[in-house]
């Protein structure tokens, strides 16, 4: 959108330049009156009355100048557009049509030739449109540029390629796909990549060219305004346009997978940028963070998660929030600031994404979620920002300092749970950068005690203590093995009930139990059982091994408990994000599930 201080019409200017004019004579009628009439003039009243034009002149002159610099000062982008023109087999040049338009036929293979041409990009854009045709006689013909007609006109042009250059490069995107006869239309491609086929024999019918603005100026606004512009690029459709705050890109029809996004970040007057990632089928988060304006995502590998999140000093004034539309789910909830939105593992595109930035302490945006299963659901259950959090099993890991080094936000897990503590003198020292990091990336978060001999409560304190803050953000669990104390385990049930009691009086959350599965009948559980739930170990072999869904367990029962809640089914798990052996646990539960046993139920 222009400015409207750059339209001032000649009758403006006029006024602006009589006030001027009106100034200066009076000014030089105040440089010749005397001190004394000039005293007698201001006893008189006169003053008023002759140094009011003054002013009035003054303060136009002031505020002509102060808008027009204004204006000049900040670079207005208007709105482009493109036109295009095909000349056909047997027809000639064809009329010129708007941007998106088609430019030649589909009923044959008739486009001989083709010329583009920028529109309505005013005064304060400048720039070129640039093109070329490939035929197989001559291959790649010379570049053309704003209105100069390229290919041959008695050879058909088989692909096609543009771009811009200048300023108007900076503000816009050029779309543009090819209409090959028997193939139709081929996917949008954007900025001097290939449209079309260099195959001989297959030739193209008709073009469509259009501008795709990817910047706030170039969609009418101040260059001082704070957005976000974005494009996906749809696996079988191409590069879809550039939109922003909060609209849709991509699409949310059936079998729509998209396999490439672009974010841009405007941030006004504040510093700072964007980065971005993508979980990519076969990949995973293997391409890492992608900066401002560079493609996460390969063509042909569909997308099933984002994570996005500001740096720098914008990241203190905003948060940035995001949502997906995943297939056979629909939309769901926004998630924020590096969270995770899709699934993970399950081989679920992403069909189209929204983005939208929020000032620190404001509301977050309205609720999109349309996620509808059989049965009741629950409000928190619908606004769940991944698949994987509405499935009714959930993946994840248990480290300790045996992991030092691992990156938790990067690992591929649904939670993670640290351990925290061990007796009463040993504090894991990675608990509490482990925890921040797994709530952070959107993970959730479990603190688990290993036992030693000693007393119950004493012990029950200090994980307490040292979970500290955690509490109630994290499922509790008391490790009941012997690996390193061939006494502690030895101290019998009613020790891991008093330790489990008073974790429980404390905060106001029962904890769990790990155990064996031998153990679970070793013993009679049964006080335990009724008040704290079970998470199990037990390995089929030492294979190394990715998630499984129905880990292998034999057919023996687990004694007081009807089934686990937590299942370890290996310690030599290998999954994306770490290099090494990882144990590999499954929740039999939702995230809603979780975050119920980490919260406090006093």
């Amino acid at each position: 959108m222009r400015s409207t201080t750059l339209r001032t019409d000649r009758a403006s200017w006029m006024s602006v330049m009589w006030a001027l004019a009106v100034a200066c004579i009076l000014a030089c009628t105040f440089a010749c009156v005397s001190p004394v009439n000039a005293y007698a003039a201001e006893g008189d009243g006169v003053k008023a009355t002759v140094s009011a034009p003054v002013l009035v002149a003054a303060q136009a002159d002031t505020s002509a100048t102060t808008t027009v610099q204004a204006a000049a000062s900040e670079p207005v982008v208007s709105k482009a557009s493109v036109k295009a023109r095909a000349n056909v087999a047997y027809v000639g040049w064809k009329d010129w049509v708007t941007s998106g338009a088609t430019a030649g036929t589909k009923t044959y293979n008739g486009l001989r030739a083709f010329k583009l041409k920028l529109a309505g990009l005013g005064k304060d854009l400048k720039g070129h449109i640039n093109y070329r045709a490939y035929d197989t006689g001559k291959g790649w013909g010379a570049t053309k540029v704003d209105g100069k007609s390229t290919g041959r006109t008695s050879v058909p042009v088989q692909a096609v390629k543009v771009w811009l250059s200048g300023d108007v490069s900076k503000h816009y995107d050029v779309l543009y796909r090819a209409y090959i006869k028997g193939k139709g239309w081929q996917p949008w491609v954007k900025n001097k990549t290939k449209a079309g086929i260099t195959k001989k024999g297959v030739y193209l019918s008709a073009v469509q060219v259009k501008l795709s603005p990817k910047t706030e100026e170039a969609v009418g606004k101040s260059t001082s305004t704070v957005g976000v512009r974005y494009e996906t690029r749809i696996k079988t459709s191409g590069w879809q346009a550039w939109t922003g705050d909060g609209k849709v890109a991509g699409k949310t029809t059936k079998q729509i997978a998209l396999d490439g996004f672009v974010l841009k970040l405007d941030p006004g007057s504040l510093k700072g940028s964007v980065t971005y990632r993508a979980y990519i089928d076969g990949d995973e988060w293997g391409q890492g963070w992608k900066t401002n304006g560079k493609t996460a995502g390969t063509k042909g590998d569909q997308m099933e998660a984002l994570q996005i999140k500001l740096t720098g000093a914008i990241a203190n004034a905003y948060d940035i929030y995001y949502c997906a539309y995943v297939r056979g789910y629909g939309w769901l909830d926004w998630a924020k600031n590096g969270e995770t939105v899709g699934s993970t593992g399950r081989s679920l595109p992403l069909g189209a994404v929204r983005v939208k930035l929020v000032k620190k302490g404001s509301a977050a945006p309205k609720s999109l979620a349309t996620y509808v299963k059989p049965g009741n659901l629950t409000a928190a259950v619908t606004r769940a920002t991944t698949v994987n959090q509405l499935a009714k099993t959930l993946n994840g890991i248990d480290i300790s300092s045996w992991q030092a080094g691992i990156k938790v936000a990067n690992v591929d897990a649904d939670f993670v749970i640290v351990k925290a503590t061990e007796g009463t003198t040993y504090k894991n020292p990675y608990f509490k950068q482990w925890a921040s990091e797994t709530i952070l990336s959107g993970k959730l978060l479990g603190a688990y005690h290993f036992v030693r001999t000693g007393n119950a409560v004493k012990q029950a304190d200090y994980f307490v203590k040292t979970v500290g803050t955690y509490v109630g953000k994290c499922v509790l669990v008391l490790d009941w093995e012997n690996r390193y104390d061939d006494a502690a385990t030895k101290q019998g049930v009613a020790w891991a009930k008093k330790f489990l009691d008073r974790v429980y009086a404390k905060t106001g959350v029962r904890p769990l139990i790990y155990m064996s599965k031998n153990p679970t009948r070793e013993s009679n559980w049964k006080s335990v059982a009724k008040n704290y739930k079970l998470w199990v170990a037990q390995y089929k072999n030492y294979a190394k091994t990715g998630y499984q869904a129905n880990p292998w367990t034999d057919s023996y029962s687990y004694g007081a408990w009807k089934a686990p809640t937590i299942f370890q089914y290996t310690s030599t798990g290998r999954i994306s994000g770490y290099g090494a052996d990882l144990d590999l646990d499954i929740f039999y539960g939702t995230a809603n599930d979780w975050k119920a046993l980490a919260k406090s139920n006093k």
